[in-house]
Order: structure tokens, then sequence, then C-alpha cells
């Protein structure tokens, strides 16, 4: 599965619904330091459904380095191609 912008928008879906906020209100920028809901319980939320929705698995290591939605969106381009 090649990484596009209908992948962009699914993994905004799955972060909007995780958060329980509307998709509009993501951006790249969007990280742990300047979102209250993201602690460790909602990041671990997000990482089993990004895992179930796109089939893949992430390693420890990416898991400690997600600490925003371009850092996300980057593992996951590398992951998928």
């Amino acid at each position: 599965m090649l990484y596009n912008n209908k992948m962009k928008d699914e993994i905004y879906n799955v972060i909007a619904d995780v958060f329980g906020i509307e998709k509009t209100k993501i951006s790249e920028d969007l990280s742990k330091e300047n979102f209250e809901k993201w602690d460790s319980i909602m990041h671990l939320s997000l990482i089993a459904e990004l895992e179930e929705k796109f089939e893949i698995s992430f390693e420890p290591e990416e898991i400690e380095l997600i600490n925003s939605v371009m850092k996300l969106r980057e593992i996951i381009k590398n992951k998928i191609g």
C-alpha cells in the first residue's frame, strides 16, 4: 500500500476517533506537549488502533519516538512505503 493523501486522511480519522476530536482540529503540529488528551493511556490506544487499521506493528522504539502527528505519519510512511 503506497502512502498518499488517502493514507493521511485515514490516519487523521483514527486520531480523531481515539481522541474524540474533530478532524479539522488535527494538524502536523499536534503533539503530546500541546494536546492535553495525549497522555500515556491515549497514546497506547492510538498505537493499537493504527496497528489494527493499517495491519502494521510498531516496535517499542518507534512507539517511544511518536510524540506528534508529524512523527507518527513519518513512521507509518516508512513502514508502508
